[in-house]
């Protein structure tokens, strides 16, 4: 893109196609910094002081650069500062796309909508591979053969149906925490204003899997990266959750890895015993 198409997208007030892909008005400030906020304004009856709400947050001693990021967030129609008195926006319509990328979670003022589903990049993270200009996450992928057989959607959900058990025993925190269950019932329904598909989390791929819905391991590892981005938006890339979404994904990149080299080996090593070696069946 060049610099005269970047200048020219600044001033758009509205969604525009273009033959490069469709770029948006978004947001400039940072999700994870408001739904932060939003909880403390709730802590205080709905309605706080700037000052409150920074010392909350441990924030007090950056005040300046803690008021511009609220700031951003008026801009954003999320909070309300009626004489430095904090609220959440009462505004309740629901996003038909993402706000911040998909790739890095941050926000962007003019960004770029995948024109075959809801999500969303900044340029430098656009991942747009075909001539309609549809992201890499939205492709429809058929399950390639492996080891020249052609897995039947019984056998891909079996093989995915043990790889989510294994997400189950390692990651249950992380799976609690997508429901939003840890969070109060009032900030869950502001949810919405943050994220496209807000109630997306680990017992809808569970329902996927038990009633036979996956086509190819790709649909699935896209389940993952959708719960992943959903938590990054809230949380921040570099919290806690955060950290532990990143190795959750890797951990599901790799065990599809193990399974394109055979579902039938993969499935054995799963039923041996933990003293025997992981990746026997790999192993020359």
């Amino acid at each position: 893109m060049s610099e005269r198409q970047r200048k020219s997208l600044s001033n758009l007030p509205l969604t525009t196609e273009s033959d490069d892909c469709t770029a948006i008005t978004a947001r400039v400030s940072w999700p994870w910094f408001v739904f932060a906020v939003w909880r403390q304004i709730l802590k205080l009856s709905k309605k706080a002081t700037t000052k409150e709400i920074a010392f909350l947050m441990k924030q007090e001693n950056d005040l300046k650069a803690f008021s511009d990021n609220i700031e951003r967030a008026v801009k954003d129609g999320l909070i309300v500062n009626n004489n430095d008195l904090l609220s959440i926006s009462n505004d309740n319509q629901r996003a038909t796309h993402d706000w911040y990328c998909f790739r890095c979670f941050k926000p962007a003022k003019i960004i770029l909508k995948c024109n075959g589903c809801e999500r969303v990049y900044h340029d430098s993270c656009r991942c747009f591979c075909d001539e309609r200009k549809k992201c890499f996450y939205c492709q429809t992928r058929i399950q390639e053969p492996i080891r020249k057989k052609l897995l039947t959607k019984d056998e891909i959900n079996d093989a995915i149906d043990l790889v989510f058990s294994k997400l189950k025993s390692s990651y249950s925190s992380l799976m609690q925490k997508s429901t939003l269950k840890h969070e109060s019932e009032v900030l869950t329904r502001h949810v919405t204003k943050l994220l496209c598909k807000p109630h997306f989390n680990f017992s809808l791929i569970e329902a996927k899997v038990t009633n036979t819905e996956y086509q190819s391991f790709f649909e699935f590892a896209t389940d993952c990266k959708t719960i992943s981005y959903n938590l990054n938006v809230l949380y921040g890339p570099e919290s806690e959750i955060g950290k532990q979404c990143e190795e959750m994904y890797n951990f599901v990149l790799k065990e599809i890895e193990l399974l394109s080299y055979c579902v039938e080996c993969y499935i054995r090593s799963f039923h041996k015993k933990r003293d025997d070696h992981y990746y026997w069946f790999i192993m020359p």
